[in-house]
């Protein structure tokens, strides 16, 4: 069926009708948008002029006819705002609460709030024209109980703190926080902290707790607010949360119920870092009374290194009060880390008070580290003849088991207490105590004030026995005591190196020290003990060269001497030497004597090179034949026939007994 023409004309018409009429429907928002922004502004005029009926007519045609608009919020809050001009108050808190609820992010919310405020009498101590109960009835809802409460505590007035309480408990964070901070202006009422105090609550996350807690530092210091940051500290698991909580109690550490605090923080099972915390805010407090307990229980607890090291660090402006020392000797037990009894023994030196520095004494105890009783010995060494010091280095240094080092720097401590009642006993441990020649050596050089003192004369005495110390340590002993040769009884200790030594050194070393004060009888008798037959041949040499000068006035050297020419065991050069002695002034009976034994030395030095088969040149036969000349001129000639020269060739070889050749 075809279409006539006259039908397809209207057709036409009607289509071009309907895109226009599209086209037209399309632009609709953007007109929409400018008559609500006319309307608007025509409302605006009319309140400015105070024709209050006119503009309330425009602002709710643009909210009801252009709700989606941006002018609609604006419009709702003026629908408030006039009806309130008009004194029509409740029905301004409806258009209010209803901005409030549709539109929540408006930024003409906080000056609706401002508003409500206002009209329910929360200002400026007028009635209410809305009663309060009304309006916080279960028929309202819950957001808008929530915003009245939240403008009433902005103006200061908390009679709706039970909708604030149940904002904290269930509300989201943000919401929370934005609590927080309106009662943040509101420190002084008690119903806002009270509203604080469950913001610290553990179920409530983190973010609100710290901001809780930055809230209300200005009041920290009051003791309702210390208990709130108590608890929270107590039931709370989130360290950042405690940090916060001690930072926040800092500036108030002075307050007693603070310190009371601070005091749990350190006793409780939190982490190590909180205790750092809250030992830095107790700095200048942590030998207070209420607060000294605790820190020595710490050392006791075995805390960790980390936490006690903060606190001997805070302690460091407080080492002249006695009250220190308790501290410092619980910490020098402490023996999980050295690091902290070093730091204690070193805070113990740094002191001048006496008392504190005597709590070093406990870091000298057995089992100790080495580093740590160095530090301690160190520490003894301040203030002069301090007896507590002694006696605790004399403690120290009576330990057999103890580091040389460890002696040594307790010695080099104990030269400031020499006049104290235990410094001749400390040093007679350290004399006894049989350790390395360092130590010895280093305890002599303590030893001459007290040498004839019990009890280091007497570990002087066993220290210059045969076979009881290393040469140079007894060299040493001769060199101390020599500087009081002018003292019999130290002669005395002396004269016992000479008996027996297993070292000639040390016996030449007494002898020489002895001839110093050989003008002394009593000297020369003990010079007596190097003429033993058992004494070696250099040291027998050097008591008749030191005894030599008083042969002819002493008549017992001179029996001696006799005694020692005669004596067939001891050395053939002593032996010569001594008759060399013996010749001036000599009698005939002791000339003979002389001859013969002179030639006894010249047969047995002979006989012993034949028999050990050595060719020498003997100067001890020549010297025995010279002194043999000086007597008896034909007897000598005799003697040098027969053993002026040494053995022949074949008398080497096959030891020939007869020949004399």
């Amino acid at each position: 069926m075809r279409i006539g023409k006259d039908v397809r004309r209207p057709l036409g018409r009607v289509m071009t009708l309907a895109y226009l009429g599209a086209l037209l429907v399309s632009l609709s928002p953007v007109q929409a948008q400018e008559e609500a922004s006319t309307m608007y502004l025509e409302a605006r005029e009319h309140l400015i002029e105070e024709r209050f009926e006119h503009a309330l007519v425009l602002f709710r045609e643009v909210v009801t006819d252009h709700g989606e608009s941006s002018r609609a919020d604006d419009a709702q809050y003026y629908i408030g705002y006039t009806l309130e001009r008009m004194g029509q108050s409740s029905e301004a808190v409806t258009a209010f609460e209803e901005l409030i609820r549709r539109w929540p992010e408006s930024s003409r919310v906080e000056s609706a709030r401002s508003h409500l405020v206002d009209l329910h009498g929360v200002q400026g101590g007028m009635s209410r024209q809305v009663p309060l109960e009304e309006l916080l009835s279960s028929g309202s809802s819950w957001e808008s109980r929530r915003d009245l409460v939240f403008a009433m505590a902005r103006a200061g007035d908390f009679s709706g703190v039970s909708v604030l309480e149940d904002v904290m408990r269930r509300e989201s964070s943000s919401r929370q926080q934005e609590l927080i901070r309106i009662l943040g202006g509101h420190l002084s009422n008690q119903s806002a902290r009270r509203v604080l105090a469950l913001a610290l609550e553990p179920s409530r996350s983190s973010s609100v707790q710290l901001l809780a807690l930055k809230t209300l530092q200005p009041v920290a210091g009051q003791q309702d607010v210390a208990g709130m940051i108590e608890m929270a500290l107590a039931r709370n698991n989130s360290s950042s949360v405690q940090l916060e909580a001690i930072r926040v109690l800092r500036s108030s550490a002075n307050a007693p119920h603070v310190q009371r605090v601070l005091v749990m923080a350190l006793e409780s099972g939190i982490g190590s870092s909180v205790k750092i915390s809250a030992i830095r805010a107790l700095d200048g407090y942590l030998l207070d009374e209420a607060v000294r307990p605790s820190v020595v229980r710490l050392f006791q607890q075995s805390e960790s290194s980390s936490v006690l090291l903060e606190a001997l660090k805070g302690l460091d402006g407080d080492v002249e009060r006695a009250e220190i020392a308790e501290i410092l000797s619980v910490a020098a037990h402490n023996r999980n880390t050295s690091s902290v009894q070093i730091a204690a023994m070193r805070l113990a030196r740094s002191s001048g008070n006496p008392v504190v520095r005597q709590a070093a004494g406990h870091g000298l105890a057995r089992g100790t580290s080495s580093s740590v009783q160095i530090e301690a010995a160190r520490a003894l060494a301040g203030g002069e003849n301090e007896e507590a010091a002694a006696e605790a280095l004399e403690s120290m240094l009576r330990e057999r088991s103890t580091y040389s080092s460890v002696m040594i720097e307790g010695l080099r401590s104990l030269t400031r207490h020499m006049g104290t009642a235990a410094a001749p006993r400390a040093v007679a441990a350290a004399l006894h105590s049989s350790l390395s020649s360092s130590v010895l050596l280093e305890a002599l050089d303590l030893a001459e004030p007290f040498a004839l003192v019990e009890p280091v004369r007497t570990a002087l005495r066993d220290i210059l026995k045969p076979g009881s110390a290393p040469s140079s340590v007894k060299l040493k002993a001769i060199k101390v005591l020599g500087r009081r040769i002018s003292e019999g009884e130290i002669r005395a200790l002396i004269a016992v190196a000479i008996d027996h030594s297993n070292s000639s050194s040390v016996q030449l070393a007494a002898i020489e020290t002895l001839e110093d004060a050989s003008d002394q009888r009593d000297t020369r008798e003990l010079l007596f003990r190097g003429l033993d037959r058992r004494s070696s041949s250099s040291v027998i040499l050097s008591a008749v060269k030191t005894l030599e000068p008083w042969v002819a006035r002493d008549q017992q050297i001179k029996e001696r001497f006799i005694e020692v020419m005669e004596e067939r065991q001891i050395s053939s050069s002593a032996r010569v030497r001594t008759a060399e002695a013996l010749l001036p002034g000599a009698d005939n009976g002791l000339k003979r004597g002389i001859v013969a034994a002179m030639e006894d030395v010249c047969q047995r030095r002979w006989e012993q090179s034949r028999r050990n088969r050595i060719r020498f040149n003997d100067n001890t036969i020549r010297d025995a034949i010279a002194i043999v000349g000086e007597i008896d001129p034909e007897k000598a000639r005799e003697l040098k026939r027969k053993y002026g020269r040494p053995p022949s060739l074949l008398q080497w070889i096959f030891g020939a007994a007869n020949s004399t050749e």
